[in-house]
Parts: structure tokens; C-alpha cells; sequence
């Protein structure tokens, strides 16, 4: 596939996969996205400077999303409430609860 520069409208990368979109001088055309996967990270700068230059098209770089489970969740939460419970049970201001405060 070639595509002129000029075409290229965005591009987005997340976690190795860049994804251009790019759209044909036609009125009335749909944009199209080209997907390419399997980029190491190193590749990021290297690729943001090309379409910075060729393109006028910064890539937008998202940030990886860290996934909980609720049961995970629940878990740290009842450690949590666990470790306040102790500290409201010790005695007030005694060398345990300043430890544990």
C-alpha cells in the first residue's frame, strides 16, 4: 500500500501498534486506518519524528491502562481497612499505635 504523505490525517500508537488514518483528497471520501502491530518501543520516537516531518502529524502515544480485578480490589481493601482497624484498637499513645499510625 502507498499513500501519499499529504493523505495522512492522524496516527496513534499503543503498546507496539501504530495506527494511521488517512483520508484521499476526494470530497466526500471516508477516512481509512491503516493498522501495523508488532513495533518495539524503541520505535516510537524514530516513527514520531518521521510523521512529524513527512506528515505535520504528531502521533498521540496512550498510555498503557493497568486492569484491577475486583476481587484483587476487595482484596487490598480488607487489607487496608484491616490495617485501620489495629491502629483505632491500640492504645492512644502507646508505642504501638505510633507504630502503627
Amino acid at each position: 500500500i502507498i499513500r501519499p504523505t499529504a493523505s495522512v490525517r492522524r496516527a496513534e500508537w499503543r503498546a507496539g501498534a501504530l495506527r494511521i488514518e488517512v483520508c484521499e483528497e476526494d470530497e466526500g471520501a471516508a477516512p481509512e486506518v491503516l493498522a501495523f502491530d508488532g513495533f518495539q518501543a524503541g520505535h516510537f520516537d524514530e516513527l514520531w519524528r518521521y510523521f512529524e516531518h513527512n506528515c505535520g502529524v504528531y502521533i498521540k502515544k496512550h498510555r498503557a491502562v493497568c486492569e484491577v480485578s475486583a476481587e484483587d480490589f476487595d482484596a487490598a481493601m480488607r487489607g487496608i481497612e484491616g490495617a485501620a482497624d489495629r491502629v483505632d484498637e491500640a492504645t492512644s499513645g502507646s508505642v504501638s499505635k505510633k507504630a502503627r499510625e
